[in-house]
């Protein structure tokens, strides 16, 4: 499939200094007056290549690459159930299914994988923290699950599996807690520690290096020393004048945060103690951000009905639009959920169809 190109207009941004910004956004995000957001297509830079479909009716919620597999996480509608997808990806033009796990009544919130594992919060009634065994992708299959968990979000790094969530026992019935798990046994993750945090729920986590980036709804973006994971402890808050931030990236000594008006900071946390602001990004006066990755110098951003927009972050206060991605002449509309780069390649959760990939000539 391939689109017009046209003109991108540049997006606003605020650059800024201190620990937060003067004034809370109105409902629009920052004050000012962003431009529009491209109409119809795509920038030279950015060539649509193919999509691989979705499971019936499901929708697709996030991806994950790993070499030349992607992990595509779906769900059906009214908690049907669920279906983490194996796809083979070494034919960017002609990606193929290798396998799949599904389970009924069900719906995955958050997945991360490391060696032949996914992990993966469910929200089940019961909700729960799995495991699944890809070692062979083609009938993966669950060697973990942990009821006592109540997880929100896992992000995997260093030996360990980081879960937002509550956890029986601890806490309340409310997403507070930062759990650690060890991964010294990947197919059985053991708590070793956890946070709670009683001011405000958390939601996404990041982790890299001694840190954890936790995204909470109220303070904006929590960061936590994990540098002994029996006892996480409070390192610093970028705090946001009650808008709260729900996802996250990390690149580097920035974190690239969605906030709840759908725009993104651009936060410096090179001294984790004392996180500042370095730039608010809003892409468009009708382009709503529903999630980001971050990588070298690129942020890219998953923008639902407006498709896949790319800044250059060489300079993160100063962001320069490098491409996008938008197609108005399909029906149903594209709505892209997620985005994971790599390689010279984007791939796109795209609610309405399943798995995007396009090439990013840069």
């Amino acid at each position: 499939l391939f689109v017009s190109v046209v003109l991108v207009l540049m997006p606003v941004f605020y650059a800024c200094s201190g620990s937060s910004p003067a004034s809370g956004p109105s409902a629009g995000g920052a004050t000012g007056s962003p431009t529009a957001a491209p109409t119809q297509g795509v920038t030279p830079a950015l060539q649509h290549l193919s999509v691989y479909p979705k499971t019936g009716g499901n929708y697709a919620s996030e991806v994950k690459v790993i070499g030349n597999y992607a992990y595509l996480a779906e769900n059906a509608l009214s908690y049907q159930g669920l279906t983490i997808t194996v796809v083979d990806i070494s034919s960017k033009t002609s990606p193929q299914r290798v396998g799949a796990y599904s389970m009924n009544n069900s719906q995955v919130t958050s997945i991360s994988v490391a060696g032949n594992c996914i992990y993966a919060a469910i929200d089940n009634g019961d909700d729960s923290l799995i495991a699944i065994d890809i070692s062979a992708p083609e009938t993966p299959y669950r060697i973990f699950n942990d009821y006592n968990s109540n997880p929100w979000a896992v992000w995997v790094s260093g030996g360990y599996l980081y879960v937002t969530g509550d956890y029986n026992g601890d806490g309340d019935s409310i997403v507070r807690n930062f759990n650690v798990f060890s991964l010294a046994n990947p197919s059985s993750p053991a708590r070793t520690g956890y946070f709670y945090n009683a001011a405000s729920y958390f939601w996404e986590v990041q982790a890299a290096g001694n840190y954890a980036y936790v995204c909470s709804n109220s303070e904006g973006l929590k960061i936590l020393d994990v540098s002994t994971p029996s006892s996480p402890s409070h390192a610093g808050t970028y705090y946001t004048d009650n808008m709260g931030h729900t996802k996250v990236s990390v690149s580097g000594s920035y974190a690239y945060c969605v906030t709840k008006y759908y725009d993104v900071d651009i936060v410096n946390v090179s001294n984790p103690s004392s996180p500042s602001l370095a730039a608010n990004l809003i892409p468009g006066a009708t382009v709503t951000v529903s999630n980001v990755y971050a990588s070298g110098d690129y942020l890219y951003l998953a923008c639902g009905n407006k498709g896949i927009y790319i800044y250059n972050v060489s300079n993160p206060a100063s962001p320069v639009l490098a491409a996008s991605y938008y197609d108005n002449t399909i029906s149903p509309q594209h709505s892209i959920n997620d985005v994971f780069a790599e390689g010279g390649y984007v791939y796109a959760a795209d609610n309405n169809y399943g798995l995007r990939i396009l090439q990013f000539n840069h």
